[in-house]
């Protein structure tokens, strides 16, 4: 094989290399971003905190300990 030719394929495989890496990179950029939006168990958990946060509030200032004390 001439020297031509084996320049010829270290060319190609070098920008193999580059469209891999870029490749690469921006599925890496892309999983990153889609890891930072919230899902649906983190609104429903969300929700789900702040409604026993008020329950307990209700419960709390309702209870007939509290009116004693007050």
């Amino acid at each position: 094989m001439s020297k031509f030719y084996a320049q010829a394929f270290y060319r190609l495989a070098i920008e193999d290399y580059r469209e891999k890496l870029m490749n690469s990179r921006r599925l890496q950029a892309f999983r990153e971003a889609a890891a930072q939006i919230p899902h649906l168990w983190d609104r429903v958990a969300l929700r789900l905190g702040d409604w026993l946060i008020k329950l307990g509030y209700n419960l709390k200032s309702h209870s007939l300990l509290a009116n004693k004390h007050a």
